[in-house]
């Protein structure tokens, strides 16, 4: 293993930027899908944070102790990938948060958190694929009705 000081975009640092972190010389994970551990953190915490069952955080990072884990040690948080009827796949990029994502593709936020019940939208990682769903704003609708769009 090696430390170094992270600032990679696609790791999620919840609060103290500058703590080293420890990268596995082979890393075992899928997607750039990190969480780098906080003081006080706990397997638990991060799971219900990020809105996983905390079977399947074990089973994605078989080299971690779930009771010892270290600040600063990066561990991969597996993600649900959206349904295959969703319309439209989106990958979240830096910066993104669920109202900008809204509003770029014009979609109210709740029908974005209506197509996307199982994300936490406090917690979405660089990469992370969610659904668009069609455009079902109320006020999308209401232009069309009145255009004579939609019956």
């Amino acid at each position: 293993m090696h430390s170094y000081n992270c600032k990679n975009p696609y790791v999620y640092y919840p609060a103290s930027p500058g703590i080293p972190c420890w990268i596995p010389d082979n890393p075992i994970y899928r997607e750039k899908n990190f969480y780098v551990i906080q003081p006080g953190d706990n397997l638990y915490n991060i799971a219900h944070f990020f809105n996983v069952p905390l079977e399947d955080l074990i089973a994605e990072n078989p080299g971690i102790h779930p009771y010892f884990l270290m600040p600063g040690q990066m561990i991969s948080i597996p993600l649900a990938l959206p349904a295959a009827d969703c319309p439209k796949v989106y990958s979240v990029r830096p910066g993104d948060t669920f109202y900008h994502i809204a509003i770029n593709n014009n979609l109210s936020v709740k029908d974005l958190m209506n197509a996307n019940p199982d994300i936490n939208p406090n917690a979405l990682l660089i990469g992370q694929k969610i659904c668009l769903p069609k455009d079902t704003s109320r006020l999308r609708r209401l232009w069309r009705m009145l255009g004579g769009m939609e019956n």
